[in-house]
């Protein structure tokens, strides 16, 4: 009677820990993406794109453009021109793209009660030949002072992506931005890209948000916790 007693205690044990196991694997698969934007169906005249999807945790304002660039007529994107300045080196540098607010910003705020973590930041870019060839990430923590990541831009439309460290347990609005520099003539254009039909977003900010005091174990311990809370159910009925 104790064994049987036993035994229905440790499978309402194993069940509980395999559906907290469940919901935490679907609660960091479902917030993978924290800010979004689409720049589909854009003139390339626009001055900001609206934000796309955000994460429960979290609110996005709009991805703007520093005063530096100058929109101009390109259907998908949000970009322009005027990277290319009266003064600067050639091709240009994050130096000059700096002094001239030749960037790109979004901000990103943590619900009442949430914190989050940033794994990367993802975006499609595409310019021309004398356009921006470079682009660093850089935020409002340290007042843009340190280089987040950086990612070269070799020629037409590519996926590019940055990835930050020790970007974890943000309580606070983080402004981030994206500095564009490397073109070498006045013409020279580039921005934010994608296609006419395009549903998925082409600039994207992952990470997870979760309620402050929250820890979501890795992947790869929840399965381990599954694993073993299976085979402990399974050597109760064995016996």
């Amino acid at each position: 009677m104790i064994e049987k007693v036993r035994e229905k205690n440790m499978m309402k044990s194993t069940s509980t820990l395999i559906t907290l196991v469940s919901l935490s694997l679907c609660v960091t698969a479902a917030n993978a993406q924290l800010v979004t934007y689409n720049t589909s169906g854009n003139t390339g005249l626009e001055t900001f794109e609206p934000v796309f999807t955000f994460d429960p945790g979290v609110t996005g304002s709009n991805l703007a453009l520093g005063s530096g660039i100058a929109p101009a007529a390109n259907t998908n994107r949000l970009g322009g021109n005027n990277y290319f300045d009266t003064g600067d080196v050639s091709p240009t540098d994050l130096a000059d793209a700096i002094a001239d607010s030749e960037f790109f910003e979004f901000t990103v705020t943590p619900v009442t009660g949430f914190q989050y973590d940033v794994t990367n930041f993802s975006f499609i870019f595409d310019r021309s030949s004398t356009g921006p060839g470079t682009s660093t990430l850089r935020s409002s923590i340290d007042g843009f002072a340190a280089d987040i990541g950086s990612a070269t831009m070799p020629g037409s439309t590519s996926t590019f992506t940055v990835i930050p460290v020790g970007f974890t347990g943000l309580t606070t609005a983080t402004t981030f931005r994206l500095y564009a520099y490397g073109a070498t003539g006045t013409a020279g254009s580039g921005g934010f890209d994608t296609t006419a039909t395009a549903t998925a977003p082409n600039v994207v900010l992952n990470g997870s948000a979760v309620l402050i005091g929250t820890i979501i174990p890795e992947p790869t311990t929840l399965a381990a916790l599954g694993g073993a809370a299976g085979l402990g159910l399974i050597r109760r009925r064995s016996r």
